[in-house]
């Protein structure tokens, strides 16, 4: 499964395309798109090969709410950012997770990225409330979420937490 736009390809990655993101650009080399350094930390690493692999494992059905989705900007050919489910939806709602490497920050990949991945959740999945978590001084990640439609749904210490309903 791929959610593609004009400008770009999110990809669910399976758990044999996951060990190859945690292995420094084996996946790029595999999908034969442009290698660049991509910095993983040792605790995503280690989240991915403890966790998140098993989980994938565990639940193959459902891999795509266990898995990081790569977001590929066709242009360049290249990972601009990555997006996540935290875990199967509870209840009908699922917390979400996005980031885009420093590179590609300021050109509405995170935004349109978001857009398409909400479009798909809402049409294919029972899931009616989608949740994110920023900091409360993000104001680039505070605006995609207002782009994208999310409301304030709840304001603790230094996070905010947001709901967008189908």
């Amino acid at each position: 499964m791929i959610i593609e736009t004009e400008e770009l390809k999110i990809i669910p990655l399976n758990s044999k395309q996951l060990l190859s993101y945690t292995e420094g650009n084996q996946l790029e080399k595999e999908l034969r798109i442009h290698e660049k350094d991509r910095f993983m930390s040792e605790t995503v690493k280690m989240k991915i090969l403890s966790k998140i692999l098993k989980n994938i494992n565990e639940d193959e059905e459902n891999f795509y709410f266990y898995t990081f989705w790569i977001i590929i900007l066709k242009k360049e050919n290249e990972i601009a950012g990555e997006f996540c489910f935290k875990g199967k939806p509870t209840n009908g709602r699922v917390e979400i997770g996005y980031a885009t490497f420093p590179k590609f920050h300021n050109r509405g990949i995170k935004s349109k990225s978001i857009e398409k991945i909400i479009e798909w959740v809402f049409i294919n999945t029972e899931i009616t409330n989608i949740i994110a978590e920023t900091d409360s001084e993000n104001l680039s990640s505070i605006q995609v979420l207002k782009k994208n439609k999310f409301k304030l749904f709840q304001s603790q210490a230094n996070n905010f937490i947001w709901m967008r309903t189908k």
